[in-house]
């Protein structure tokens, strides 16, 4: 017995793969190459972050309250 013959209130997803229709979404292999860019990619995003909230904060410290 399936999830819909049992009465529940399922999500367009699971009716998806209840049916079966999921396996036929081809998706492209991340490669490991790939992986690391991103990576790098969401730390270099992060460096530049902290950076530019130490640049500011040094410039808040020397301003007179």
């Amino acid at each position: 017995m399936n999830r819909s013959e049992k009465g529940y209130q399922t999500k367009d997803g699971v009716k998806a793969e209840d049916t079966g229709r999921l396996l036929d979404v081809h998706v492209k292999a991340v490669s490991l190459e790939q992986m690391e860019i991103a990576r790098l990619e969401a730390e270099l995003v992060r460096v530049r972050m902290e950076s530019h909230i130490l640049k500011n904060s040094g410039r808040l410290a020397r301003e007179p309250r």
